[in-house]
């Protein structure tokens, strides 16, 4: 496993790699946690409309979430809304608030988390030099992988943690208890929310992780 940690600002407090982890698990475990201290902060919505995906944020609030911070997101509740379909496994069904319908979806199509990065992939193909996107706190983008829980201190928002290196069910079942006394308080955890009918996920552990 490769364990990283984060402020509210995505900036990298540490990172732990256990020996013979995977190398790709430095950057995935960064945007993990980066991506759910993002989602789970005051500023989400404001911050993607400022960079040009107000679309994004529009259709999050018609399926009443706002991004204010008013929500404890993990990874696993935002590649839950960043399916081309929703609920996830259900065919013929609109797409997530962060995907495309998929009719339209593709590798190279698949909603907001590729086009966080768009621009400035092209600048860098370009031979220009620039971080993966326009927003501060996510300089390397957002993973829509589980393996990721905010931190909180006495009910505030403070970081997160992110876990890549193992199968997904595993990186929550690590991100958990890295959690384990900084939890959100119960009552905003994304599992406390109905999008559409249907409960968001928070974190999912194998059903016999010691095997």
């Amino acid at each position: 496993m490769t364990i990283a940690v984060v402020d509210t600002n995505g900036v990298v407090l540490g990172v732990f790699r256990q020996t013979d982890a995977p190398v790709f698990g430095f950057d995935v475990a960064v945007q993990k946690a980066r991506t759910a201290t993002f989602y789970s902060g005051t500023g989400a919505a404001a911050s993607l409309q400022t960079a040009g995906f107000g679309s994004y944020v529009d259709r999050a609030a018609a399926d009443g979430l706002k991004l204010d911070g008013s929500v404890a997101f993990t990874d696993r509740a935002v590649g839950f809304l960043h399916r081309p379909f929703f609920p996830d496994g259900i065919n013929n069904t609109a797409a997530g608030p962060f995907s495309r319908q998929l009719n339209e979806w593709s590798v190279f199509n698949l909603g907001l988390q590729l086009d966080l990065i768009k621009t400035n992939l092209q600048t860098v193909v370009s031979g220009g030099a620039a971080p993966c996107t326009s927003i501060p706190s996510l300089p390397n983008g957002i993973q829509i992988f589980p393996g990721s829980a905010p931190l909180y201190k006495n009910g505030v928002l403070v970081g997160a943690i992110g876990i890549s290196g193992d199968g997904v069910d595993q990186d929550d079942l690590i991100a958990g208890a890295g959690s384990n006394g900084y939890a959100p308080p119960t009552g905003i955890r994304s599992d406390q929310v109905f999008v559409r009918g249907v409960r968001l996920p928070y974190l999912k552990f194998p059903r016999s992780p010691n095997l």
